[in-house]
């Protein structure tokens, strides 16, 4: 669990349908990376996009699958 942490930054937290969080990745393989997680297992993140740039665009215009989307 701490290995996981010390990989993935959690910039954004949600509470609208349980407790859920996108994280950046830190690590060298996966730098930049944002990962999507969810209780009750955080630590078994899915991979929502190649990089913040991506992700934010995707945000904005709102191709972000609905599910992530409805999150915010």
């Amino acid at each position: 669990m701490k290995n996981f942490w010390n990989k993935h930054i959690p910039i954004i937290l949600s509470v609208k349908k349980g407790y859920s969080y996108f994280a950046i990745n830190v690590s060298e393989e996966n730098f930049g990376k944002i990962y999507y997680g969810d209780e009750p297992e955080f630590e078994e993140a899915v991979l929502v996009s190649n990089s913040f740039t991506s992700f934010i665009e995707a945000i904005q215009n709102k191709s972000l699958k609905k599910e992530y989307l409805d999150l915010f």
